[in-house]
């Protein structure tokens, strides 16, 4: 009974924060601007096809633990 009670209570309390169907939301007075977007650079191209920065940048993240990047970001030319 007192599950029964808690689930109904929970259901009413999350219907009552959403949003009404179709309504807009708020915009608050001062929006920042949207950031430049950075310009993803075709690093090289392998077997025809591009490799991106957003790509080796991908591949770095998953190839190496964070303190050899970290060590990367230090060393100049790396």
């Amino acid at each position: 009974m007192f599950r029964d009670a808690l689930i109904a209570l929970t259901t009413a309390v999350l219907v009552a924060q959403a949003p009404a169907p179709g309504a807009k939301a708020p915009v608050p007075a001062t929006t920042p601007a949207p950031a430049a977007a950075k310009e993803d650079k075709i690093l090289a191209h392998i077997g025809g096809r591009p490799v991106r920065e957003s790509d080796f940048e991908l591949f770095l993240s998953l190839a190496l633990n964070p303190q050899q990047r970290m060590q990367l970001g230090i060393v100049e030319g790396a």
